[in-house]
């Protein structure tokens, strides 16, 4: 799931859990060999697009050395892997999900393995306990795939306790990241396949500064990078930043498309498909909308009533409340305001889903429904499957939501801004492409922050047939909707390919 940063007061946007980092107590000092079991390989039939395939999984351990030089952390990892067939060489590709703080059991159990945790015919039914189906729609037929947790989550952990910030921050993060993905080419003998990267939610900041560094730094030119819902500027989604309108701008998009889903925008919409919503707010946002907000005290009595009248219509919030927050909404009022009357909220990752509040809460104290009815079957479900199935077993518990204290976002006095990493990745190696894909649901990183991030890489470069942006009618986590999840093993496909 993407745990994103929106607001850097808050550890993860995405996470709630907190938990004793017991993890690294567990670990032998040294290297990661000595750490019992170091790897477990098992062998495993599994249908992929109605065919049988011979899926080889190896869960274990990798070492790495923080920027210091002296701290090592021992990164766990889960790998897929299927013979080749003739001469081909099978394409590879490293995937990780977001937090900071998140473990990959998210892309794991949604998309990657032969398993997934069964969502429900549109995603929105989870039934407790957990159900694992077969993943029909598992990218594993097309290209290898290695889940990382970084240090912290899953049973990753830094060998001694008092050395684990050394791994955390923007920088760090990437750099251990990077490491452990040389180091996996390395022991795996796999440097000669075409390779790839997948980032959710923070995914998008990691993945983008890896895509720099591995190809700058460490000459590791990658194929493509895929992200899922990424995570890629606090610019688009900090409502607490003065004097920044566009959050307000990029979010409302997605607030008409929940509005709609939940019968609340005007009925003048109600009629139209999602999509065609989608584009007639950003039509509204990108134009009039942007134009008021920007005109602040100059903006006319009768235009900012007719402004607020046209948020009102698309949004489903009462002209008087859209008029009493000056125009501007932001998520936590969104989820609570609109459904305010049944004293319900939304969801923050899958705006579909619906959960009654508490008296007195607000939208930044209200429980996330979306987060409620996913967190639960897919911590059971990785759980059950590093064990059952890849018959893992471990002293210490699997991590899925680390409580990291302080995350910074800058090294040596500057501010990443990772759009610019991402457009020298595109420069430096022509062959590069990306794929993104983005739930119109998605109140935690919505599409349009997506989309104004990608129109501002680097000005005017030729990205012709280089960068595509998909829309799914689901939420953050984008395959957990079944129907949005072929979809996308289609383009994945077709992306590798």
């Amino acid at each position: 799931m993407g745990f994103i940063q929106s607001r850097l007061t808050l550890c993860i946007l995405f996470l709630s859990l907190s938990f004793a980092f017991k993890a690294s107590a567990d670990l032998a000092q040294g290297s990661c060999t000595s750490h019992q079991p170091a790897t477990v390989t098992t062998t495993q039939m599994a249908s992929v697009g109605g065919k049988q395939l011979t899926v080889i999984s190896s869960v274990g351990y990798l070492e790495v050395t923080a920027s210091d030089g002296k701290s090592k952390a021992c990164i766990f990892y889960t790998a897929y892997t299927v013979a080749p067939t003739g001469n081909e060489v099978r394409p590879i590709t490293f995937a990780f999900n977001g937090g900071p703080g998140s473990a990959s059991l998210w892309l794991n159990m949604g998309l990657v393995a032969p398993q997934r945790v069964d969502m429900g015919a549109e995603g929105l039914t989870v039934s407790h306990p957990f159900r694992l189906i077969n993943n029909e729609s598992s990218p594993i037929d097309t290209s290898d795939f290695v889940m990382i947790d970084p240090v912290a989550t899953g049973f990753s952990a830094s060998e001694e306790d008092s050395n684990a910030d050394k791994f955390f921050g923007v920088k760090n993060d990437y750099l251990s990241v990077a490491q452990f993905i040389r180091n996996y080419l390395d022991a795996n003998n796999r440097w000669a396949s075409p390779k790839y990267v997948m980032g959710e939610s923070y995914g998008g900041i990691r993945g983008s500064l890896l895509a720099h560094h591995l190809q700058s730094d460490m000459g590791i030119y990658l194929n493509g990078v895929i992200f899922v819902s990424p995570w890629l500027s606090t610019t688009t989604t900090n409502f607490g930043e003065t004097g920044n309108d566009l959050p307000y701008v990029c979010y409302l998009p997605t607030y008409a498309t929940t509005a709609h889903y939940q019968k609340r925008a005007a009925a003048s919409f109600q009629g139209l498909d999602p999509i065609t919503v989608l584009a007639k707010a950003q039509v509204f946002a990108r134009g009039p909308y942007w134009q008021a907000l920007q005109a602040g005290n100059d903006l006319s009595d009768d235009d900012f009533h007719a402004i607020a009248a046209q948020v009102s219509a698309f949004t489903g919030i009462p002209q008087n409340t859209v008029e009493d927050l000056n125009l501007r909404i932001s998520d936590s009022d969104f989820f609570v305001d609109l459904l305010q009357s049944q004293n319900k909220v939304v969801g923050r990752f899958d705006s579909r889903f619906v959960g009654g509040r508490l008296p007195g809460q607000t939208g930044a104290t209200a429980t996330d429904p979306s987060d409620s009815a996913t967190s639960g079957p897919f911590t059971a479900a990785v759980n059950f499957y590093l064990l059952s199935t890849l018959k893992f077993l471990s002293p210490s518990p699997y991590i899925t939501s680390a409580n990291i204290p302080t995350w910074p976002m800058e090294a040596d006095g500057q501010e990443y801004g990772v759009m610019d990493d991402l457009s020298q990745a595109l420069i430096d190696n022509p062959q590069l492409r990306i794929y993104v894909a983005s739930g119109i649901y998605d109140l935690a990183v919505p599409y349009e922050t997506v989309q104004y991030n990608f129109a501002h890489l680097a000005p005017r470069l030729n990205l012709a047939g280089r960068v595509t942006v998909k829309t799914f009618p689901s939420g953050h986590m984008v395959y957990t909707n079944p129907a949005a999840l072929t979809s996308l093993k289609a383009d994945l496909v077709q992306f590798i390919r």
